[in-house]
C-alpha cells in the first residue's frame, strides 16, 4: 500500500385518620332525677340550697367509710421479708475482688499480638509503568503501520517479562492484526517490562483499541489509578 499513509494518524485507546372525640371537652351531667307534671326531666343541684324532697325520690344513703387498721410503724404495703437476699459468689485475689480469675485472660496458644505490629502496609502506583508500556507501543507501531483499521487487544506480561496477546476484536484485515501484534510481542523480554519494586503481581493485563485512520487524533492512553496494595514484614 502507499507508504502516504504514514502520514495519517494513529491512535491507541485504553478501555477502558380515625375521627376522634377529645375526652376533656365532653362534660359529665350531674344531679338527680324529678317528677312534675307527670314529666321526667334533669334537674340540677343547687350549692347550698335545701333539696325539696316533697316529689323527689327517696334519698341516697351517704357513703360509709371503711375503717382500716393502723399500719404498723416501719412497715409497708409489701411484706418484704419474703424476698430472700441476693446472693453472688467473687474469687478474692491479693485483696482484690472480682469476677473473673486471672488465668481466664491468658493469651491462646498460637495468637501472637505483635504480628500486625510487625507488618507495614505499602502502596504501589503503577501508572508510570502503563504509561511506559503504552507510550513505547504506540511509537513502534507508528513506523510501521502502512495500512488503515481498527482492533481491540488484551495484552498480558508476566512477572518474568513475557508477553501475550488475545485479539478480543480484528480488524478484518489479516496483514494489519499481525503487524500490531508483531509490534507488541518484539517487546517481550525488554528490561522496561520489570514490574515496580515491592510488587508482588505474577502478571498484568489491559485492554486497548488500537485505530490508524487519516481522521482520528493521534496520540495513546494509557491504565491509569492502578494502585497495588503491599503488606510487608519488618
Amino acid at each position: 500500500m502507499n507508504r502516504r499513509f504514514l502520514n495519517s494518524a494513529i491512535a491507541l485507546s485504553i478501555l477502558l385518620a380515625p375521627y376522634t372525640v377529645n375526652a376533656s371537652v365532653a362534660q359529665t351531667l350531674e344531679g338527680g332525677v324529678s317528677k312534675s307534671d307527670s314529666v321526667m326531666r334533669l334537674a340540677r343541684p343547687v350549692s347550698g340550697a335545701v333539696q325539696d324532697t316533697s316529689d323527689s325520690m327517696p334519698p341516697v344513703a351517704p357513703p360509709r367509710r371503711i375503717a382500716r387498721a393502723p399500719l404498723a410503724s416501719g412497715t409497708g404495703l409489701v411484706d418484704t421479708s419474703a424476698f430472700a437476699p441476693l446472693a453472688a459468689r467473687v474469687s478474692r485475689d491479693n485483696n482484690r475482688l472480682g469476677v473473673a480469675s486471672p488465668a481466664q485472660f491468658d493469651t491462646p496458644r498460637g495468637f501472637d499480638l505483635g504480628a500486625e505490629a510487625n507488618e507495614r502496609e505499602l502502596k504501589l502506583a503503577w501508572d508510570r509503568w502503563h504509561q511506559q508500556l503504552s507510550k513505547t507501543i504506540y511509537d513502534n507501531w507508528s513506523r510501521a503501520a502502512d495500512e488503515p483499521g481498527k482492533a481491540t487487544l488484551r495484552v498480558t506480561v508476566t512477572r518474568n517479562r513475557t508477553i501475550s496477546i488475545d485479539v478480543l476484536r480484528t480488524s478484518g484485515s489479516r496483514s494489519f492484526d499481525r503487524t500490531l501484534i508483531d509490534v507488541i510481542q518484539a517487546l517481550s523480554g525488554n528490561p522496561g517490562l520489570t514490574f515496580p519494586t515491592g510488587s508482588q503481581r505474577q502478571q498484568v493485563s489491559f485492554e486497548a483499541d488500537y485505530m490508524a485512520a487519516s481522521d482520528v487524533t493521534p496520540g495513546y492512553t494509557w491504565v491509569k489509578n492502578d494502585v497495588e496494595t503491599v503488606r510487608q514484614r519488618y
